[in-house]
């Protein structure tokens, strides 16, 4: 049988904030730490979409050579969910790691999953 080998790296995270209404309405520096992670983990930004909600609400999508890195937030909820998704072999925890560190949730729940593993 024919062993495959890992193509990607899906992580998936929410996270859950105490009054964090402000910076999870503020679509500007939500970008720039989604950009920010890419670059620390050398991933290649191809465009990015920053859609505004009404009344409060953002999703960030960061299309990268390697796939994509988004943000969709609920700050009515003090919440958002972060979806990461790096093919080949640059480190999509180096992302997971970088935006975590700058959001700063009080809690979160990260999974990730190999994509193209053998179980």
């Amino acid at each position: 049988m024919q062993k495959y080998k890992p193509i990607a790296t899906h992580i998936y995270i929410d996270c859950f904030f105490r009054d964090r209404a402000g910076l999870l309405n503020n679509g500007v520096k939500l970008l720039k730490i989604l950009c920010d992670a890419c670059r620390a983990a050398d991933v290649t930004i191809e465009d990015v979409l920053l859609k505004f909600y009404h009344p409060v609400g953002i999703t960030i999508q960061v299309n990268v050579s390697e796939s994509h890195v988004s943000l969709y937030t609920y700050p009515e909820e003090n919440f958002c969910m972060i979806d990461i998704l790096i093919c080949g072999e640059k480190d999509a925890t180096r992302v997971s790691d970088y935006i975590l560190s700058k959001l700063k949730p009080e809690k979160y729940t990260l999974k990730k999953d190999i994509v193209g593993k053998e179980s």
